[in-house]
């Protein structure tokens, strides 16, 4: 009896303080990556910006040497410096043209922009997108990027900038999930601690009148 007490009393509270840390959470992390996405999106806006589309899209594989790509690398670079991100010059076939930490040749494939293909759509279209997943880079980090597409004198879209990053406040996020699930484990404690003392409060009367009813019914008419 005790037992089922303390759980009817203990459960709907732990139940209800379990949905708060996760709702609290969800929010907490849907709020940094719009934020993020927001900055990212500006990023490559600003490096589409800044570059020359027509000769961009007439790099081909081997140009690595001339003075367009230089031109067009020491941008990203600077760009990339300047936001905490990093930045890649892409053809809408998902092949690089540029970047801003020379890590693909120009003709090179980018696997990672696979993951992205409804984003990379409404580039072709014209228009900005941020990526709708989160994803790991190589120092643990959660990551996030943002597109914008790179337009011709005509209007016509020749390439796409996609801009990498991640926002401090991923470590924050940590601790503030680090926190959520102190204050679980310490309300949990404390619920059933509660229960269990309301249990042995409410059942001890309880305990007590049905024993004296079995000792009365076993002929002890002296119980009172």
């Amino acid at each position: 009896m005790r037992l089922r007490f303390a759980l009817a009393a203990a459960l709907p509270a732990l139940l209800s303080l379990a949905a708060m840390a996760l709702l609290g959470d969800r929010l907490a992390r849907r709020a940094l990556e719009e934020e993020l996405g927001a900055r990212l999106v500006a990023v490559a806006s600003a490096a589409a910006a800044a570059l020359p589309a027509e000769r961009a899209a007439a790099l081909a594989p081997g140009d690595e040497g001339t003075r367009t790509y230089g031109h067009l690398r020491a941008r990203l670079e600077a760009l990339a410096r300047a936001t905490s991100t990093r930045l890649v010059l892409a053809r809408l076939d998902r092949t690089a043209l540029c970047d801003s930490d020379g890590r693909h040749a120009i003709g090179d494939a980018l696997p990672a922009l696979e993951r992205d293909r409804f984003e990379l759509a409404e580039v072709a279209a014209g228009r900005t997108a941020a990526s709708q997943v989160l994803f790991e880079g190589r120092d643990g980090e959660l990551y996030k990027t943002g597109y914008a597409p790179l337009t011709d004198a005509a209007g016509a879209v020749v390439a796409l900038v996609a801009a990498d990053g991640t926002a401090p406040s991923f470590a924050t996020l940590r601790g503030f999930r680090s926190l959520l699930l102190a204050l679980a484990v310490a309300g949990a404690v404390l619920g059933a601690a509660v229960a269990v003392l309301a249990a042995h409060s409410v059942t001890r009367p309880l305990l007590a009148l049905a024993g004296a009813a079995r000792r009365i019914g076993a002929g002890d008419l002296e119980s009172p």
